[in-house]
């Protein structure tokens, strides 16, 4: 379920862009190696005009799953994220903060999607 902070007229084009700001790989252990936190932004583009206007910023949280392990899913490490400017470090820090709060919801038994298995 998505919802726009901004509404989006018929004609306009919304357009999706989505970063990994931080995986679970620095976190030294603890079985978050195959976690990852994704930012997505989302950008209003008036096609007659041609401006553009940030419409809403999304975050997720994902457990990277080995899709040739059928039998049991199993997680999967992903790469650390190495941020190279400014922006991208406080990307990292915020995505790493919502990974952290992600990962402690689902261990304490509030979220369906979360296995620590």
């Amino acid at each position: 379920d998505v919802s726009f902070a901004r509404p989006v007229s018929i004609g306009d084009v919304v357009t999706f862009s989505a970063q990994v700001v931080y995986t679970g790989a620095d976190e030294g252990g603890g079985g978050l190696a195959s976690v990852f936190q994704v930012r997505v932004e989302t950008e209003i583009i008036h096609l007659q005009t041609g401006m553009r206007r940030l419409s809403n910023e999304f975050h997720f949280t994902f457990v990277a799953r080995d899709a040739a392990d059928r039998d049991r899913l199993a997680p999967l490490p992903m790469p650390p994220v190495r941020p190279t400017t400014y922006r991208e470090g406080m990307l990292w820090l915020d995505g790493r903060r919502r990974m952290l709060d992600a990962v402690r919801f689902g261990r304490e038994g509030k979220s369906l999607m979360f296995s620590s298995a």
